[in-house]
């Protein structure tokens, strides 16, 4: 209620003080609420460090969310050594507990090779588990891997799921497109490009804007060749 200012006037510190007392009594979703107060800075001064502690405290207890945030915090080294292999340790723990965002975190963590070898297979599982429960980041994720598979038939749907959510995210339109390419849509890939290019200009994303005429140029010439 102090954190949300319901029922009261917002006071984090209040917030953390009250927090504190259910944490220190072994409450894990308020060890794992004061840890989000230390990450941030909320009512007290942010001490990474703190935060490490608390959410290890929680996640120990089982508690999914720390379990996902005390991955971040590995995979980011914030409060402790940068250490990939322990941050898909945690998101597997919060992941096999239903937690979409660890869920989609372990895709991308297949899809990259990060703290687990590159498995495209288990990418898509993980995505796939994110993605039926409507989390809308494991949608490009999910599209993408299915594009490096080949795939992109399956790939179609998902990427236009993913664009639907969030139409002016060009690194989603830039899936469509690339799937729409490998589907041979080349007219419908063009258009999508260059819908990219005006939304990384908007963006002032001059890499991915000069990337994305790379693509354009090279599809036209493919268009031309088809032709002949």
């Amino acid at each position: 209620m102090y954190r949300d200012g319901l029922g009261v006037e917002k006071d984090y510190c209040k917030a953390f003080e009250w927090y504190t007392k259910s944490a220190e009594q072994g409450d894990a979703i308020s060890q794992g609420l004061l840890g989000n107060m230390y990450r941030n800075g909320y009512g007290v001064e942010k001490d990474y460090c703190k935060a490490f502690e608390w959410y290890t405290k929680s996640a120990e207890q089982g508690d999914p969310i720390a379990q996902r945030l005390l991955g971040n915090m590995y995979r980011d080294g914030l409060g402790v050594e940068k250490d990939y292999c322990k941050a898909y340790e945690w998101y597997t723990k919060a992941a096999e507990q239903g937690d979409v965002y660890a869920q989609s975190r372990i895709g991308v963590f297949y899809l990259e090779g990060t703290g687990v070898e590159q498995d495209y297979g288990k990418a898509v599982e993980w995505c796939t588990k994110a993605a039926e429960q409507g989390h809308t980041y494991a949608f490009n994720q999910l599209a993408w891997t299915y594009h490096l598979l080949g795939d992109y038939e399956n790939a179609l749907p998902w990427a236009e799921k993913a664009v639907e959510a969030f139409p002016e995210n060009p690194d989603n339109l830039d899936t469509l497109a690339t799937v729409y390419e490998g589907l041979g849509r080349l007219e419908e890939a063009l258009v999508n490009y260059e819908t990219c290019v005006r939304l990384y200009d908007e963006k002032g994303d001059e890499d991915g804007k000069q990337r994305t005429i790379e693509k354009i140029k090279a599809l036209k010439e493919k268009m031309i060749a088809s032709k002949h």
